[in-house]
């Protein structure tokens, strides 16, 4: 799609995309659709990090560099997320976590540091990439507490709104300029079903995911993105798997082993006062 649409065309189509198909799922859920001033402020905050900024670094950083290094260097979110959650003291997370996440962010670092020794390759795209996995780790913990209170068909729905008007407020104008005629079917095809497929739907489950596993339960499946990625990266673009990237890889398979361990689940510290009590004992 990068090949026929500019990165801010593209990224304002798609949650055009995206936003609708989220009201049309929630109308055919049945689910409630209003919420409360108190979830609204959170949801624009939400949508405005987590569809306006991150989505247009997400593209912007695959325009410049490969699929797999795009999908690979956005699981560090969980990292990310680990480490706001544990200076927040938001949630209890184990030391077997840690070891699977370390495992796992050891092999992008690898990944990273021999990628710019061989290739030459400018790292801009890598950088952007990562700080889109920033914007997203921030877009997961914020989540959290609409998830709890919401269906996930309703957040998402709200989401997305605000995600296009973030995304229309740099996107709108040379959208409009912009000649779509020249644009092939196929491509127009494919953007469809990267908003629907991808997000519209993705997105539902990853905020259900949240609201059932916690922050850092369901993060954890993000690392199965760059593996699928490089599937179909090999599949549909002939991208060709260097010793160091099947190396990556089967780090964030290891890292995955380690921590899908029996009790998962992250639980939530208790409140400050009642961490002074324990700690008074």
């Amino acid at each position: 799609m990068l090949r026929f649409l500019p990165v801010r065309v593209l990224v304002t189509y798609r949650f055009l995309i995206i936003a609708a198909g989220g009201w049309a799922v929630l109308a055919l859920s049945r689910k409630r659709a209003s919420i409360d001033a108190s979830a609204a402020a959170r949801i624009v905050l939400i949508g405005v990090i987590g569809g306006g900024v991150y989505q247009y670094l997400f593209v912007l950083g695959l325009s410049e560099t490969t699929s797999f290094s795009s999908a690979l260097l956005n699981t560090t979110a969980p990292l990310i997320a680990l480490a706001i959650l544990a200076l927040l003291r938001l949630e209890r997370i184990r030391a077997r976590h840690w070891a699977g996440y370390g495992l796992a962010m050891a092999g992008i670092v690898v990944y990273l540091f021999q990628n710019a020794r061989s290739s030459g390759r400018n790292l801009r795209g890598d950088l952007v990439s990562l700080a889109a996995a920033s914007c997203w780790a921030i877009y997961s913990i914020l989540v959290r507490d609409v998830a709890e209170r919401y269906p996930a068909v309703t957040v998402g729905a709200w989401t997305y709104s605000v995600c296009f008007a973030s995304i229309a407020s740099y996107g709108a104008a040379p959208t409009l300029r912009f000649p779509v005629r020249q644009v092939p079917a196929e491509a127009w095809m494919l953007l469809f079903l990267s908003g629907t497929c991808a997000v519209t739907i993705g997105w539902v489950v990853w905020a259900r995911g949240i609201r059932i596993l916690g922050v850092a339960g369901a993060v954890k499946y993000s690392f199965l993105v760059p593996i699928l990625a490089g599937v179909f990266a090999a599949v549909f673009q002939g991208e060709q798997f260097t010793i160091i990237k099947v190396a990556g890889a089967a780090a964030v398979l290891a890292g995955i082993a380690i921590a899908r361990v029996s009790g998962w689940r992250t639980p939530p510290l208790p409140a400050a006062p009642e961490r002074a009590a324990q700690r008074g004992r």
